[in-house]
């Protein structure tokens, strides 16, 4: 016998709703159940700042993953990540429904390369191209541009644009894990305290959909300002016709002050001051310099992305080596395009990562300022509920903001994604009409 009660019967079925896909895509990341959140078990802060995250999101336990970090990041011991990270994810059942993965607190890490372009590859680049990596044979790191960013997509195939990132989608052939760092408080970092305060923000901020904000764009004699700058015939027909509102100014200093409706930023500078500035909920900025992304050291003299947070943006990103002044491994300016389009911040990040390399990202991967989530309608079995034998779970999601939905959805049960229809599941489950009829019989009696 099989009880069900209303706190599982909720949350299962509010996992179904979110894995229900709307076109223009707006789901992010997969939800709760979509992301792993990987944590140092030796490091008290990282351990602190994954409970915080788990617990204001919905992890699910199964989706918390223990590493045990070494100092020193090579390809060797990358690999060993990977191999251990692979094994969890197997043995989990996890690895199917992977779209994106959390890093809690964890020490940014790079490593050396011996390409002429490339100085280092971080973690986080590591990880978004290793699906793709022969670990056994390949003598380098898996670097390279990536076919998930395409600018241009922009009035590609999908209406708005954006491309939600699935575990199992492979995008011209290739396969990504969408890597964000939910916080790190170290040298160059955020406080612990800040960083559980950023948790709790950005959660409060899905869905908001703010009006009025503006994207600011400082152009100076800094020669890292002027690298973006022709992304601005890239994005100012796409933002006029969705009604973007974006400023480029010629101004002395590397950022503005006295701004109440700063939605985002595209800047380029080692250093800059923020003064009386007021940030939109889901506000993107960063700042293209050589160490912004070096948050364990003090990023030899420039300025952290980490900054941006505290000034009151909810994502920033950095890189923890020298760049070489090549644009395509800093975030195109679409990455507003994306995030308007309801995108999380995730998605919008990797979308609008050409050459991912010494880049890592910073922020709540989850996060969805601009989506449109559906309405769910539950029917079947009452809330509450005792159940056994084959019991009909009856669910339909309607859309919102005008957009459709596919007919499927998703069935989770303790936090994995039931394959339906598929050999070697161990709980038996099956579509129907309007929902899904699970058999009970393969379930451990108690809560679920």
């Amino acid at each position: 016998m099989l009880m069900m009660p209303s706190l599982f019967h909720r949350a299962a079925l509010i996992f179904v709703c979110l894995l229900a896909l709307a076109s223009p895509t707006v789901i992010a990341g997969g939800g709760p159940t979509g992301v792993v959140v990987v944590y140092n078990p030796n490091d008290p802060r990282s351990v602190t700042i994954a409970n915080e995250y788990q617990q204001v999101r919905g992890i699910p336990e199964r989706n918390m993953v223990p590493y045990a970090f070494p100092t020193v990041f090579s390809r060797t011991t990358a690999l060993d990540f990977v191999y251990s990270l692979r094994a969890t994810l197997k043995a989990r059942g996890l690895e199917p429904q992977l779209q994106s993965i959390a890093l809690a607190g964890v020490t940014p890490l790079s490593s050396r390369t011996t390409s002429p372009s490339i100085n280092s590859v971080s973690l986080h680049s590591f990880l978004y191209m290793s699906p793709n990596y022969s670990y056994a044979s390949a003598p380098t790191f898996p670097i390279g541009n990536t076919a998930y960013a395409n600018p241009a997509a922009i009035n590609g195939p999908a209406p708005n644009g954006t491309v939600a990132l699935t575990a199992t989608t492979t995008y011209e052939g290739m396969r990504y894990w969408p890597v964000s760092s939910i916080g790190f408080p170290g040298k160059g970092g955020n406080s612990l305290r800040e960083i559980l305060g950023f948790i709790a923000r950005a959660k409060a901020r899905d869905g908001l959909k703010p009006t009025g904000g503006t994207i600011y764009w400082p152009l100076n004699s800094d020669i890292r300002a002027g690298a973006r700058v022709y992304e601005i015939d890239d994005v100012k027909d796409v933002w006029h016709q969705r009604g973007i509102r974006y400023q480029v100014t010629i101004v002395g200093e590397a950022w503005v002050s006295d701004r109440a409706d700063i939605q985002g930023g595209v800047v380029g500078t080692i250093h800059f001051t923020d003064r009386g500035n007021t940030y939109f909920p889901g506000a993107w900025v960063d700042h293209l310099t050589s160490y912004g992304g070096l948050l364990d050291d003090f990023g030899q003299g420039q300025d952290p992305c980490s900054k941006w947070l505290r000034a009151g943006a909810d994502g920033s990103s950095g890189t923890m080596s020298e760049p070489l002044a090549n644009p395509d491994k800093f975030p195109h300016a679409h990455i507003h395009t994306h995030l308007r389009a309801g995108a999380s911040l995730v998605e919008a990040f990797w979308q609008s990562i050409d050459l991912p390399a010494e880049i890592i990202c910073l922020g709540d991967p989850l996060l969805q300022t601009f989506a449109d989530f559906p309405n769910v309608s539950i029917s079947a079995p009452a809330e509450g509920a005792t159940v056994s034998g084959n019991v009909l779970i009856a669910a339909t999601a309607a859309p919102t903001g005008g957009k459709t939905l596919e007919s499927n959805l998703d069935l989770f049960i303790d936090g994995r994604r039931i394959a339906i229809g598929q050999a070697g599941e161990t709980i038996s489950a099956t579509r129907t009409v309007g929902g899904f009829s699970v058999n009970t019989a393969t379930l451990a009696d108690g809560w679920h």
